[in-house]
């Protein structure tokens, strides 16, 4: 699949401001409207984990050391290298989870 340039351009929009703000950046608001600025077909991903219970995270953890789950991520890219690895998801080679470094 080919990535356009304009959808990168707002993708690294989007990173460099999520990257200067919450709690690391001291800056609570964006400057931008995340919704207002998806091309069309776009869309927006999210994960939060703030309420994660230590039990059920300590089970989680048991249970891949004990049947040797592997989870260590497939491809790991540094941040300079982002539309790579967005190129890389969206082609056939990505299986499992890749990771962009800061």
């Amino acid at each position: 699949m080919i990535i356009h340039k304009e959808r990168l351009k707002i993708e690294t929009v989007f990173i460099e401001q999520f990257l200067k703000r919450g709690q690391l950046g001291g800056v609570w608001s964006l400057d931008l409207e995340p919704i207002m600025e998806l091309p069309p077909n776009g869309y927006l991903t999210s994960f939060y984990s703030g309420n994660v219970s230590s039990d059920r995270l300590n089970r989680m953890l048991q249970f891949i050391e004990e049947h040797h789950v592997n989870a260590a991520p497939e491809k790991v890219f540094m941040l300079e290298q982002t539309a790579d690895a967005h190129r890389y998801l969206e082609s056939s080679l990505s299986f499992g989870k890749t990771v962009i470094m800061l």
